[in-house]
C-alpha cells in the first residue's frame, strides 16, 4: 500500500503505479490481491477483514468508480464504516486523487466521523503539505 500511495503522489499513472507496487511483494495472498485489480469481480469480494481481501476490495473500488467520493461511498456501502476497506480506499484514494478532493468533500464524505476529530486531521494534513 506504501509503495502505491508514493508511486500516486509522484505522479505515476494509476496502472504504473499498481504494476510497482506488485514487484516487491513477497506474501502471495497479498500479491494476488495486487494481481487481480482488473479482473475480480464484487462477487468475489470479502467482507472478512483478512488484510489481503481487505486490500484487494479497495482495489477493487478505486480501480471500478470514476471518483474518489464515488469509491469511498461503494466501498462503505459494500463492506459498512466500520470495516478497514474504507480506510484503505481513503487512504490510497486520497494520494491518488489528491489531498484537496478530501477537503473539499469532507463534509459529505465525513458526516459519519466526529467533527472535531476531522478539523484535527484536516490541520495535520495542512501541516504536512507545507513541508512538501
Amino acid at each position: 500500500m506504501t509503495i502505491l500511495c508514493r508511486e500516486v503522489i509522484r505522479g505515476s499513472p494509476w496502472k504504473n503505479a499498481i504494476e510497482t507496487a506488485q514487484y516487491p511483494v513477497k506474501e502471495a495472498k497479498v500479491k494476488i490481491a495486487i494481481n487481480s485489480v482488473g479482473s475480480v469481480q464484487i462477487a468475489n469480494l470479502s467482507k472478512d477483514g483478512y488484510a489481503p481481501a481487505v486490500l484487494q476490495a479497495a482495489l477493487y473500488f478505486l480501480n471500478h468508480e470514476k471518483s474518489f467520493s464515488e469509491a469511498l461511498n461503494a466501498s462503505i456501502s459494500f463492506a459498512g464504516s466500520g470495516n478497514f476497506c474504507p480506510v484503505l480506499v481513503g487512504s490510497i484514494g486520497g494520494a491518488r486523487y489528491g489531498a484537496n478532493v478530501i477537503l473539499e468533500a469532507k463534509d459529505d464524505l465525513l458526516k459519519h466521523c466526529d467533527p472535531e476529530l476531522v478539523d484535527r486531521v484536516s490541520l495535520n494534513i495542512e501541516k504536512m503539505r507545507s513541508l512538501w
